[in-house]
């Protein structure tokens, strides 16, 4: 039996908000901005795909910027330190210590953190943001809270990313410290949709094939997705087979698509379920407390043990536990 075909309702803290967001009359509009906003971030500079495609990089860039706000700015020696993010990430299950390192160095190479010795402790190392990430993450975040302008036209939520001072610390803590205290799942409502995430170019596939069906535009050839995103055609053809293999599309023999129903509804709930973590704990959409369902999503997946994704998106290839 495929996940699509299991009927279990998984309930979790997100369950009412995604609903609400799920089931709203512009949600279609929503995803379309959302998912735009995806491949527009997978278009960017290579090193900084390279650094988002993989699930434990994009995690412990998270945790950096998460610990860099979340430290005391009076204590010198605060902040995100190498012993802070391998407890974080073991506790997580996303990677161990050598490739925790080896993200660290990548991250340095993209600039996107800097490394100094602490004050009173010259033992002590601490990664901090620079400017170049923290303008990333704004950016992002900016892009998935157009959704939400998309749903209230009249909240302003971008452009309080993008102006207000201090907003995007205010996101950042808010959200962040429920994922990582409160354990909170994504993936595990849909790990269908992790497996996408986690195939190269799974997610461009997934947001290219989504986007054309909303914009009720013409699927591209593998060829011209491989050529938008730096990838090949044969990685765009394997993820179509697996799409198709997962029953998430139909394809003739001669590998047109027919039909992405199941896709669509897949992508859709799991797209809800990201907004509503950002909705429930960082923003008010008026909406949500008159009208938000009293019953969770119909999860179509079975759940496994593999924690979320935001801010950095979704990855590449591996397991759940597997590093980058």
């Amino acid at each position: 039996m495929s996940d699509l075909q299991t009927t279990s309702l998984l309930i979790d803290p997100l369950a009412d908000v995604a609903a609400a967001i799920r089931h709203h009359p512009r949600f279609d509009a929503a995803t379309l901005h959302y998912s735009q906003g995806v491949l527009a971030f997978r278009e960017g500079p290579r090193l900084l795909n390279k650094i988002s495609s993989s699930h434990a990089r994009s995690q412990i860039a998270g945790y950096l910027i998460y610990l860099y706000f979340e430290a005391d700015p009076d204590d010198p020696d605060d902040g995100p330190t190498y012993q802070k993010l391998l407890e974080l990430t073991q506790a997580r299950r996303d990677c161990g210590p050598r490739v925790l390192k080896t993200i660290l160095a990548i991250l340095r190479l993209a600039r996107f953190v800097s490394l100094s010795e602490g004050r009173r402790d010259r033992r002590l190392k601490i990664y901090r943001p620079t400017e170049k990430m923290i303008a990333f993450t704004r950016d992002w975040y900016a892009s998935a809270f157009g959704s939400f302008d998309v749903l209230d036209p009249t909240g302003g939520y971008a452009g309080r990313v993008r102006d207000e001072a201090n907003f995007l610390r205010h996101v950042v803590l808010s959200i962040a410290r429920p994922y990582i205290g409160e354990n909170i799942q994504l993936a595990a409502f849909y790990p269908t949709m992790f497996k996408i995430y986690m195939t190269d170019s799974g997610t461009q596939v997934a947001a290219t094939l989504v986007s054309a069906h909303l914009n009720g535009g013409t699927i591209p050839a593998p060829q011209a997705i491989a050529d938008r995103f730096g990838s090949s055609a044969s990685q765009v053809r394997n993820v179509l087979r697996k799409l198709a293999d997962w029953s998430l599309i139909e394809m003739t023999g001669g590998g047109r698509i027919q039909s992405i129903t199941p896709l669509l509804d897949l992508y859709q709930n799991y797209v809800a379920r990201e907004l509503a973590l950002y909705a429930k704990y960082a923003v008010t959409l008026p909406f949500i407390a008159s009208s938000a369902p009293q019953a969770s999503l119909s999860a179509a997946d079975t759940p496994v043990h593999s924690p979320m994704v935001p801010p950095f998106e979704q990855g590449a290839a591996g397991s759940p536990h597997q590093s980058g």
